[in-house]
């Protein structure tokens, strides 16, 4: 038995890592193999068949040979540097935001709604994120990015009701025409119940 899953470098590491432990525990005899990426690159891998089937953070409309299935959502905050102006404001609003750069997430003709006219963009959550450490500017990332302790400095969640941020959604996606296997259903029913408890 061999599965290869390509999985979205900003899904909340704490979901993952569970759920490589249970799958190593529940088909001790599998063959896996891990690809990782940004959400555009895990699409490809799928579309290129490196890989049986990627999750990752929805980021627009699906090519027509993709079949697609919602397993979660993870929350997402506006992020700045800890030393960083805007994070001496108790409660931050656009038209604060408008006066700094902001970093938006870029992947192929998708286009985030931008709130300042001064832009940078990247294709990596985590590129975004150093960028953030960095004193470049602003950006609204997924929790778990934002609150991840590997950067120079540490980021700080904004309080920024105004913007009302939904949750970012994410899809299991693989080739029409492959039948997901039964290892691949547990996958996307197990990774389904454990984002739900972020």
């Amino acid at each position: 038995a061999r599965l290869t899953l390509a999985l979205d470098e900003a899904l909340p590491y704490a979901a993952t890592s569970a759920l490589l432990r249970e799958m190593s525990a529940c088909f001790p005899d599998l063959e896996l193999t891990l690809l990782n990426g940004t959400a555009t690159e895990v699409a490809s891998y799928v579309e290129h068949e490196r890989a049986h089937v990627a999750f990752h953070f929805v980021r627009g409309q699906l090519a027509g040979i993709f079949e697609q299935r919602h397993i979660g959502s993870v929350p997402q905050g506006v992020f700045v540097a800890s030393d960083h102006p805007l994070a001496t404001l108790d409660i931050v609003r656009r038209r604060d935001l408008v006066k700094y750069r902001q970093l938006v997430m870029h992947a192929d003709d998708v286009r985030e709604a931008p709130y300042s006219p001064r832009l940078w963009r990247s294709d990596s959550f985590y590129s975004i994120a150093e960028m953030v450490a960095d004193d470049l500017g602003w950006a609204i990332l997924p929790v778990n990015v934002g609150m991840d302790d590997a950067y120079d400095k540490p980021l700080l969640q904004l309080n920024c009701p105004s913007l009302a941020l939904s949750q970012l959604p994410v899809r299991m996606l693989w080739r029409q025409g492959w039948m997901p296997t039964p290892t691949a259903l547990w996958v996307q029913s197990r990774y389904t119940e454990l984002l739900g408890r972020l």
